[in-house]
């Protein structure tokens, strides 16, 4: 993500270098050496030229950047650890009513082929009748307990996947800080290998 164009390190630097090539005055005003960096802060500058100011504005703005990058990425986990179980509750809610709509079927063939028997003269509560009722109510159980495990299956995978995402969430402006100081770090070495 690209800092605004008001916050860029090129819009900072630019007016930075150029007050230091335009100014003469900005680096010949000196109390007693050092020049304006040397007067600033009661000497806390003492030493430091523009380009020793550019640089650490642009690694400051850096490293900013890098921490809204962190928050931005936490936030995006964040999300998307709230979608894991949104859909995981979806889910559930789905595989529910697809159970009971299962079981009103059953029960409505049922009812149906007891009245049929009825109406054939035949005991719709004894013989082939009851036993052809015993195996779709051992096959809709068969089919319930499938049912259960698919659900435990969709909890236990959307409670991972959102465990996963809120520990990211968590991780991320950690990462992110480290990263910046790492990469502090780095620019300060290669800094002091060029110009130290």
């Amino acid at each position: 993500i690209a800092a605004p164009a008001l916050l860029s390190a090129a819009s900072v630097a630019a007016p930075i270098a150029a007050a230091g090539s335009f100014s003469p005055a900005l680096t010949a005003i000196s109390g007693g050496g050092g020049g304006f960096f040397g007067n600033l802060g009661g000497g806390l500058l003492s030493g430091m030229g523009p380009m020793d100011a550019v640089f650490g504005i642009t690694q400051g703005l850096s490293a900013i950047q890098n921490i809204k990058q962190g928050q931005i990425l936490k936030d995006q986990y964040k999300i998307q650890e709230l979608e894991a179980l949104s859909n995981m509750e979806k889910m559930k809610f789905e595989a529910t009513m697809n159970g009971i709509e299962r079981l009103d079927k059953l029960r409505r063939l049922q009812a149906a082929n007891i009245s049929k028997s009825y109406a054939g003269g035949v005991s719709g509560l004894d013989g082939s009748a009851l036993l052809s009722q015993i195996v779709s109510d051992q096959e809709y159980g068969q089919d319930y307990k499938i049912d259960l495990m698919n659900l435990d299956n969709i909890a236990s995978t959307g409670k991972v996947n959102a465990d996963i995402y809120g520990a990211a969430s968590k991780r991320a402006p950690k990462d992110a800080m480290i990263d910046a100081g790492i990469k502090l770090g780095e620019a300060a070495y290669s800094y002091k290998k060029l110009y130290g």
